[in-house]
């Protein structure tokens, strides 16, 4: 779930509206397995062993824009938002230690249930394992997001907030999402899908949150790519923290 690691920087804001749950609705192991499908299918998705990614943010309602570069492979994982005349949130994982660097919160070794949160995106290919990462999900109903007819489900992990996504009925593509950050509760609209290597991705991303709306646009994302170990390496002051 490429929006994790930028809602635990930004937090975020709350998602409101109805939802009916229809007799014949699916399960949500058939509506994974319908975005799987979708997205490339099962055997791509296990095949991925890297991901990276370069775009840019816009803060709107503090008028900020800057830059995103993230890179997921094996026990690693860094993400950096440069805001143009604010500085640098960093965040990520190291050996499979999570962390998170930036002018406001300080130097911070996550743990607990924000630590499980940023170590899912180690799991790239998250949704066709989805049930080693979250304890139940429930199909609550049908919703539509503006025109898009979606079904809404929620999963829950054994500890922490459960996350809700909005799949779209007729593609099958997740269309929205709601879940914890590290402000408070977020909403990520997902558009603009594009085949990277047999597999659909999202290449915007638009964030309601504690901030004000935040829109990301990914000019890059590669999937397999060469990543140098140096990508990974952490500021000196995460690094003190971790002897």
């Amino acid at each position: 779930m490429a929006s994790a690691a930028v809602a635990v920087a930004l937090g975020l804001g709350v998602f409101a509206g109805g939802s009916a749950i229809a007799e014949d609705a699916p399960t949500p192991q058939m509506i994974v397995n319908k975005y799987v499908k979708a997205t490339g299918g099962e055997d791509k998705w296990k095949a991925v062993k890297s991901r990276k990614a370069e775009g840019t943010l816009n803060v709107v309602a503090m008028g900020m824009s800057g830059k995103l570069t993230s890179a997921v492979e094996g026990n690693n994982a860094k993400q950096v938002m440069s805001l143009d005349g604010f500085g640098e949130f960093l965040s990520g994982v190291k050996d499979g230690t999570a962390w998170s660097s930036n002018m406001m919160q300080g130097d911070v070794i996550l743990e607990g249930d924000e630590a499980k949160q940023a170590l899912r995106q180690l799991d790239l290919a998250e949704w066709v394992n989805w049930e080693k990462h979250y304890a139940s999900a429930e199909t609550v109903g049908e919703e539509a997001v503006g025109d898009t007819a979606c079904w809404k489900v929620t999963f829950t992990p054994e500890s922490g907030d459960a996350i809700t996504y909005w799949f779209a009925k007729d593609s099958g593509l997740i269309v929205q999402s709601y879940g914890p950050g590290m402000g408070g509760p977020a909403t990520t609209t997902y558009k603009d899908y594009k085949d990277v290597n047999g597999l659909l991705v999202a290449h915007t991303q638009s964030i309601e949150g504690m901030n004000g709306p935040v829109e990301m646009t990914f000019e890059t994302i590669e999937i397999n790519a060469d990543i140098d170990d140096s990508t990974f390496d952490v500021p000196d002051s995460i690094a003190a923290l971790m002897k």
